[in-house]
C-alpha cells in the first residue's frame, strides 16, 4: 500500500505546492462538490503494465474513487455507449483542458442524469538524470538515464457545465526496484492524490 498524502484546500480557489510540485489544487467549490451524487468518469487515456498485469489509468482511478465510497459511479459500459454515440472528443495522451473544449462533455452529464463528471488528462513527463560513481577512489564513469514521470490533471464539471474542481498531480518518490514497478507506483500514488485533494475537509 502506497503512503499517501493528505491535502487540506480553501473552499474555493487555492493553489498548494510541495517542493516538487507534486499537487496543485487550482480550484475546489466545496460547497458545490459537497452534493454530489452519481458520476461518470471519463478520459484517464494511458496505461502500464506490471507484474505482467496491464493497468488502465482509468480503471485505477475508478477504483481509488470506490474505495473512497463517496460517489455512485456510473459502469465504464454504460459511459463508453453514451460517449461513442454522442460522439465527443477521445481524450489523448498528452491533452489538456487548454486544448480540449471542457463544455462539449457537457451533454454526456445531461444524458446520463449525472450530477458531476469526472474528466482525466496524462502526459508523461521525461526526466533526465545522471549519476558518476567511483570505483575504490578511481576515475569517476558519469552515466544518464531518462525515466518518465507520470503527470495528471483532472477537472469535474456539474450539470451546468461549471468547472468546480480541478487539481494536477505527478509523482516521483523514488521506488525501489525495476523501472515497471517504479512507474507504477508513481501513478498509484499521483491517482491517489487526486482523491486525496478531493475528499480533504475545507480549511
Amino acid at each position: 500500500m502506497f503512503k499517501k498524502c493528505v491535502f487540506i484546500v480553501t473552499a474555493l480557489a487555492f493553489c498548494f505546492f510541495l517542493s516538487n510540485c507534486e499537487s496543485q489544487v487550482l480550484l475546489k467549490n466545496d460547497a458545490k462538490l459537497s452534493s454530489i451524487g452519481k458520476v461518470a468518469i471519463v478520459g484517464f487515456p494511458g496505461q502500464c503494465i506490471y507484474q505482467k498485469n496491464t493497468y488502465n489509468f482509468i480503471s485505477v482511478i475508478e477504483e481509488k474513487l470506490k474505495a473512497a465510497n463517496r460517489y455512485t459511479i456510473v459502469s465504464p459500459e454504460i459511459v463508453n455507449d453514451k460517449f461513442n454515440s454522442l460522439n465527443l472528443h477521445k481524450i489523448e495522451i498528452g491533452e489538456n483542458s487548454q486544448n480540449v473544449n471542457i463544455q462539449d462533455y457537457k451533454s454526456l452529464v445531461t444524458e446520463l442524469g449525472l450530477d458531476a463528471l469526472i474528466i482525466g488528462f496524462y502526459t508523461p513527463l521525461e526526466k533526465t538524470s545522471s549519476s558518476s560513481p567511483g570505483v575504490g577512489g578511481g576515475l569517476s564513469v558519469s552515466m544518464s538515464y531518462t525515466s518518465v514521470i507520470p503527470c495528471f490533471e483532472t477537472i469535474i464539471i456539474d450539470r451546468q457545465g461549471e468547472v468546480i474542481f480541478q487539481v494536477k498531480t505527478k509523482d516521483e518518490s523514488a521506488i525501489v526496484g525495476l523501472p515497471e514497478k517504479r512507474f507504477y507506483g508513481q501513478m498509484s500514488n499521483a491517482l491517489q492524490k487526486i482523491c486525496d485533494a478531493l475528499f480533504a475537509p475545507p480549511k
